[in-house]
């Protein structure tokens, strides 16, 4: 290696690792370091909030103001994995509505899986597996209108759309639990 690229190595190894050190020194006028608020994260790793507006450039920033909407989110019962019990803001539908689709295919799923039978399927099985369809497939028909009602809702309209959606969603639930239980 030619002595000229040595010294641009060198140099610039001693530039990047000098760079962090100046940044975060004291500022040269003596005073206070400049704090710049922090806004509510938009990014939790666990339960610490993220802000990533602030720290160096590469890193995953530094540590955030709490983001009040969020942390009572994440303090809310789930009807089922991945949909929250309480109201979505209507800047958050997107969310509520992927949410809720993920479960319906779920539920598509379960018709499929119970409209299954064999020639070893007993009587009593095919007579309890058609009516299950049955139930399911009438709640899950109310549970998809109620989701294209909510997809087509404006701001105005948003609250009680999602309510519907997840009164449907939940009679829909409910019922498929029930068809598990002994009776």
């Amino acid at each position: 290696m030619s002595r000229r690229l040595q010294t641009f190595l060198i140099g610039l190894f001693s530039a990047a690792f000098a760079l962090p050190a100046v940044a975060a020194s004291p500022p040269a006028n003596g005073g206070e370091p400049r704090h710049e608020p922090l806004a509510p994260a938009q990014r939790y790793s666990g339960g610490t909030p993220i802000d990533l507006s602030h720290g160096s450039t590469g890193n995953n920033g530094t540590f955030g103001a709490p983001n009040a909407e969020y942390e009572a989110q994440a303090k809310a019962e789930l009807i089922t994995p991945g949909l929250f019990a309480g109201p979505y803001s209507y800047e958050r539908r997107a969310e509520f509505i992927a949410a809720l689709a993920d479960r319906i295919r779920f539920f598509e799923e379960a018709v499929v899986n119970l409209k299954e039978t064999s020639s070893l399927t007993k009587p009593e099985a095919k007579q309890h597996s058609e009516q299950a369809v049955q139930r399911i497939e009438n709640l899950l028909g109310q549970t998809r209108d109620a989701l294209k009602r909510a997809r087509s809702a404006g701001a105005s309209e948003w609250s009680s759309a999602q309510d519907s959606a997840r009164t449907a969603f939940i009679s829909l639930y409910g019922t498929y639990k029930s068809l598990h239980t002994a009776q």
